[in-house]
């Protein structure tokens, strides 16, 4: 992380910025894969920490040359640095440890694919490093010169200390570069150590500093597309489930109504169905003959009905009944009354 010491804090802003530039480039190089950082690369201008000065390399003569006399990087004078910031426009920087500044352990590991490599030897870690794991900065790499038992491979543990990989940094970060890339030199072998992200170097490859740029942007950008979209699904869903629990809310309506409506027309079908208890008293009216009275009419909701009289000539009261046009006659029967001359009568009909 970045230190918000008190040197920072008093220092110009522009070298603050940059630092801060550092540690956030820093972060965002752990989201670049291995294999899109080796796809795009570009050979790189090599440099060399000895005990009696620095050395960079010379691509004309394919060796190193002197540098600066003092292996102290704080020691370094602007010209130094101008010639560092002109050489990173074009090729990235790398610094290559030597014996001084890393630790080489070999180990013999489980045998596994190379991308399990680093996760076994992750394991054992804390019983053939002299350093915590926070405190350094490792690779391993198979030793391919020598031959192990069966199930197992030779490995190659390269360690440097975290602290002054993160000084280096801080110099050239401090000096408005970008770090360097961190590597060892293990029997003629280069072994990366740290890969920075250079989002602001190679004039000539434009295309890859795009491509980068829009991994990273494209990376960053997936936690925000996921929230947006997030919510504009769970939009339609509220959406679609508020119409739904209107259209459903429409039709249980809807269902209710009818289910009362049928209630009340199975109530009420035989009443409304049956002709008016007006029409039988019209239609008594109509055919009982002379001299009867009809005392009571009576009719259900099933529309029958019970006729009580009284009449002098039942034989045609009771034709007078079979005459009806909505009931038919189911009994009749006659009682004697107080007037001889007078039969009572209760008929009990039928609706039609």
């Amino acid at each position: 992380m970045i230190r918000l010491e008190r040197s920072n804090l008093l220092a110009p802003l522009g070298v603050f910025a940059r630092r801060y530039w550092h540690w956030w480039t820093q972060e965002l190089s752990t989201f670049i894969p291995d294999a899109l950082r080796e796809r795009f690369s570009v050979t790189p201008v090599d440099l060399r920490v000895n005990s009696d000065g620095i050395d960079i390399a010379s691509s004309a003569r394919n060796d190193f040359l002197r540098f600066a006399d003092s292996p102290e990087w704080a020691l370094l004078d602007p010209a130094h640095w101008q010639s560092l910031t002109e050489k990173s426009l074009h090729k990235p920087l790398r610094l290559i440890l030597t014996d001084l500044y890393r630790l080489e352990i070999g180990i013999v590991l489980p045998k596994d694919n190379a991308s399990g490599l680093r996760r076994i030897a992750t394991l054992q870690l804390p019983t053939v490093s002299p350093l915590e794991e926070e405190h350094m900065v490792w690779a391993v790499f198979k030793d391919r010169q020598k031959q192990a038992g069966k199930g197992q491979v030779h490995a190659r543990l390269v360690l440097a200390r975290a602290d002054y990989i993160e000084d280096v940094e801080n110099h050239f970060a401090a000096n408005g570069l970008m770090p360097p890339d961190i590597a060892a030199s293990v029997d003629g072998q280069i072994v990366k150590l740290k890969a920075n992200l250079r989002l602001n170097t190679f004039r000539q490859n434009r295309k890859t500093r795009v491509l980068l740029l829009l991994t990273v942007v494209s990376l960053l950008s997936i936690p925000v597309t996921t929230v947006a979209l997030a919510d504009y699904k769970r939009s339609v869903l509220d959406a679609r489930i508020a119409q739904m629990e209107g259209n459903l809310s429409d039709k249980m309506r809807k269902m209710a109504e009818q289910r009362k409506a049928a209630k009340l027309q199975q109530i009420l079908g035989p009443v409304v169905s049956n002709p008016p208890v007006s029409g039988l008293f019209e239609s008594l009216a109509e055919h009982l003959p002379t001299r009867s009275f009809v005392l009571s009419a009576e009719q259900k909701g099933s529309g029958d009905a019970v006729i009580e009289a009284y009449t002098a000539q039942p034989e045609k009261f009771e034709a007078a009944l079979v005459d009806l046009p909505n009931h038919k006659i189911e009994a009749v029967r006659k009682l004697t009354g107080a007037d001889p001359a007078q039969t009572h009568i209760q008929a009990e009909l039928f609706a039609k």
